[in-house]
């Protein structure tokens, strides 16, 4: 049966390959302070996580956070859990994300838990086009 679906924004991507994945940007809030950046989207990571300088950068004491280990293909490494608003195009949420122990970490990715769960997202890779609506149901 088809379904008709209704997108507030439309964003095209970069196809850089140097720079390989869906690059949407965004701006974290905190203490008053914001940080712009462009964030990665990755559908399988279970959490929002970002670099340690962004954290530090909104004046948070990250290593005060909550802290979780976490397992991906390339190791184990260790992050700590703040509440921000994580905003994207003009939808602002709170989110628990995490902020990496290790000063060296070097990705930011918009996960399920704190980002994709407030979204209905659709993305036509061939053209780099990624469409996002809030989350109403």
């Amino acid at each position: 049966m088809p379904q008709h679906l209704v997108f507030r924004h439309s964003y095209t991507y970069p196809d850089d390959a140097r720079q390989p994945g869906i690059t949407v940007p965004i701006k974290l809030h905190a203490n008053n302070r914001f940080v712009s950046l462009a964030a990665k989207v990755d559908t399988g990571a279970d959490y929002c996580l970002f670099e340690r300088d962004l954290g530090e950068r909104l004046g948070l004491d990250v290593e005060s956070g909550p802290k979780r280990s976490f397992r991906t293909m390339s190791g184990r490494f260790e992050a700590y859990e703040h509440r921000i608003v994580l905003q994207t195009f003009d939808v602002e949420i709170e989110s628990a994300v995490y902020f990496a122990a290790d000063p060296r970490a070097g990705r930011n990715l918009l996960g399920r838990a704190g980002w994709l769960e407030h979204f209905r997202l659709a993305i036509m890779h061939h053209e780099c086009e990624l469409f996002l609506n809030v989350y109403d149901g």
